[in-house]
C-alpha cells in the first residue's frame, strides 16, 4: 500500500486574518520617526523561493533547507521580517556571511550583515527543523498540509500581494507517495534511500 503525502503549497494568503504587529509611535520633534525594528514588511519583496522539506514522521516535525531571492524597495535595508513560527533555523546571505535572527512582534525578524541599498538583490538560505503544529498533520506514516504554510516554510502570511515563483521539492523514503499542486518536475534519487520529489 502506498503512504501518501499532500503538500498543500501556497504563498499567498488572502483569505487569512492579518496577525496583530505591534506599532510604537514616538515623538520626533519634526524628524521623520523610525518604525519599530522587523515591522515594516514593506521594504523588500521576494522574487523566488526554493524550499527542499523532509517532513520525520516518528516525531511529526520537519528539516529543510529554504533558499529565498529577494530585493530590496527601500534605501539602506538592514533588516527583513517574515511570519514567525516555531521552527528552529540558521540563516546566512549565500552560504557565507550569517544572519542574526529575533522575534519582534509575532515576525520573524532577520538582521542583514549589509544594509541592501534599493533595488539590490540578495539571496537568504535558511536551514530549518522543528515542529509545525499548524501548517502539518501527521496520521502514522502519512502527513497533510493545512492552510498554514507559513508554520513550515519561511515565508510571510501578512503580505498576500507579494507573489513570488516556488520551487518546492519534498524528501521522502523510497515507497511512499507524493501529491501536490503544481507541475511536477522531477522525481530522483535523494540519497541515503531516500526519493526527492520536485514542483
Amino acid at each position: 500500500m502506498l503512504e501518501y503525502l499532500l503538500a498543500d503549497i501556497c504563498v499567498a494568503f488572502a483569505d487569512r486574518a492579518a496577525l496583530s504587529m505591534l506599532f510604537v509611535a514616538f515623538m520626533c520633534g519634526g524628524a521623520a520617526c523610525a518604525e519599530p525594528l522587523g515591522t515594516n514588511p514593506t521594504s523588500f519583496e521576494v522574487v523566488a523561493y526554493d524550499v527542499e522539506l523532509t517532513p520525520d514522521f516518528k516525531n511529526a516535525s520537519v528539516s529543510g533547507v529554504e533558499r529565498i531571492r529577494l530585493r530590496s524597495l527601500a534605501d539602506s535595508v538592514a533588516s527583513i521580517s517574515f511570519s514567525a513560527n516555531s521552527l528552529n533555523l540558521v540563516a546566512s546571505i549565500d552560504g557565507e556571511a550569517l544572519v542574526a535572527t529575533e522575534v519582534v512582534a509575532d515576525r520573524l525578524v532577520l538582521h542583514l550583515p549589509k544594509r541592501l541599498a534599493k533595488g539590490q538583490t540578495a539571496r537568504l538560505i535558511v536551514s530549518f527543523s522543528g515542529p509545525a503544529p499548524k501548517g502539518l498533520v501527521f496520521l502514522g506514516d502519512t502527513a497533510r498540509a493545512t492552510y498554514f504554510t507559513c508554520d513550515y516554510m519561511i515565508c510571510d502570511s501578512d503580505r498576500s500581494g507579494d507573489k513570488a515563483v516556488l520551487d518546492f521539492a519534498l524528501r521522502l523514503p523510497t515507497g511512499m507517495d507524493a501529491v501536490a499542486p503544481g507541475r511536477l518536475a522531477k522525481v530522483s534519487p535523494g540519497g541515503d534511500g531516500a526519493v526527492l520529489w520536485r514542483w
